[in-house]
């Protein structure tokens, strides 16, 4: 009886051994697929980004071609005649208060908000 104890012992354990080995092939498997997985999302992440920076590089590029066709050059001199006729007073009043300062910050920000409005508003409100 013992011989048939050891002999199922025996087959359990050749039994446990496939199933270790079957175990350890699954498992390295799993982890080249994952691997895969992970360098397929890498690439597509990469691909998306060279396309966005593309599109991004040619719109910029449009936008940088379109403020450099302005011409100031004829609005400038009118400017600078205005200033020249205010009396000095108020110039340095204006200086005081920062009144150019000002000015620029509010063009930059009617700027801004005219860019953003090009933006859909799928993409700038939740």
């Amino acid at each position: 009886m013992e011989g048939f104890y050891n002999t199922v012992i025996d087959i359990l354990n050749a039994i446990l051994s496939v199933l270790k080995a079957v175990l350890s092939f699954l498992n390295s498997f799993i982890t080249i697929i994952f691997e895969i997985i992970t360098w397929l999302l890498k690439g597509l992440v990469w691909v998306l980004t060279k396309i966005i920076y593309f599109t991004l590089d040619g719109f910029f590029s449009v936008i940088i071609a379109f403020v450099n066709g302005i011409d100031l050059s004829g609005v400038m001199p009118y400017i600078q005649n205005s200033w020249g006729t205010l009396p000095a007073q108020i110039i340095w009043l204006a200086n005081a208060i920062g009144l150019p300062q000002g000015l620029g910050i509010l063009g930059s920000a009617y700027l801004i908000r005219m860019l953003l409005n090009l933006i859909p508003a799928v993409f700038t409100r939740i």
